[in-house]
């Protein structure tokens, strides 16, 4: 297992240096660029939407926090950049038309989607209602996929435009207490699969991004003391708690390189994700050598 192991790592050492080899040299320039950001009035949204504004990109800030929005909107104009607003719910059925016709209304074009709104329930999952995991599917699947849905024909048109979805590393290392969130995630990456294939032709890029524990409002119902205790975060495995501004830089960099994943996280998070490429036994292994299934699950829980 130990063999296993260090090959896993060797392998993932290897891909990494292939990846950078192999990535597009051309940098793509976001001046001027019309972007429309979900989830944009805190936590991983907000960074985004200044990293955005620094390289001079126009901006579309969606969120139902109508006063997060303001507050948002007004920091970014100080980069002397567009920024307007709308505050609306992406479960409705209609949200979607909406967004995009008020943004062709206001730049007459769409060039950048990034879909970042979610929502996350953790813990044991046997404990989860149907009316939460319905929630969860609807916000970080349904929705998502309606807004993709809404501005593909308009990429397809301008034969260019880039799609980003925001995933999570639940998706590329499924672990115990996140089970149904993972799943939503999960799919997220598949749909980003299936969609770059399918639009490749069009010039439509797609890229998802794979987050570790990044520091929001998500996991604050966690203490730092506990997420060590139940081996969530490690030195040993190099598995760490990030700040929302990475996530934004990795925004960034799927855009700037058309990289199709990017996965945000320290070097344990990219070890995983390989592994359960390669060999799910042994990360399997991994969860059970390094982790507390009992004290994941009760650090992990997040009231409903």
């Amino acid at each position: 297992m130990k063999r296993g192991l260090l090959f896993g790592m060797l392998a993932g050492v290897g891909y990494a240096i292939w990846r950078e080899n192999h990535r597009e040299q051309t940098i793509v320039s976001l001046r001027n660029k019309v972007v429309i950001l979900t989830g944009a009035a805190a936590g991983i949204g907000r960074s985004t939407a200044h990293a955005f504004a620094r390289e001079q990109a126009h901006l579309l800030l969606v969120d139902r926090d109508a006063q997060g929005l303001a507050s948002i909107q007004e920091a970014v104009q100080q980069y002397g950049v567009s920024a307007t607003t709308l505050s609306i719910d992406l479960t409705d059925e209609s949200a979607s038309s909406e967004i995009v016709a008020y943004a062709l209304e206001k730049y007459g074009r769409i060039d950048v989607l990034v879909n970042n709104a979610g929502l996350v329930i953790s813990g044991d999952m046997t404990l989860h209602s149907q009316d939460a995991i319905e929630r969860v599917f609807d916000t970080n699947v349904i929705a998502l996929i309606r807004l993709t849905q809404a501005v593909v024909p308009i990429m397809k048109r301008q034969h260019s435009g880039h799609i980003v979805n925001v995933a999570s590393c639940a998706a590329t290392m499924p672990s115990a207490g996140y089970v149904v969130y993972g799943a939503s995630k999960g799919a997220v990456m598949t749909f980003s699969h299936a969609l770059r294939r399918e639009l490749g032709a069009d010039g439509v890029r797609v890229s998802y991004i794979a987050s570790g524990f990044i520091n929001t409002q998500m996991i604050a119902h966690m203490s730092e003391e506990g997420m060590k205790e139940a081996g969530m975060i490690s030195s040993l495995t190099s598995v760490g708690v990030l700040e929302p501004h990475h996530v934004a830089e990795g925004i960034l960099q799927a855009i700037q390189f058309n990289d199709y994943e990017v996965i945000v996280g320290q070097a344990g998070y990219h070890l995983s994700s390989l592994l359960h490429r390669l060999s799910p036994r042994l990360l399997d292994w991994v969860f059970e050598r390094f982790t507390k299934r009992d004290a994941l699950l009760e650090t992990a829980h997040r009231p409903e």
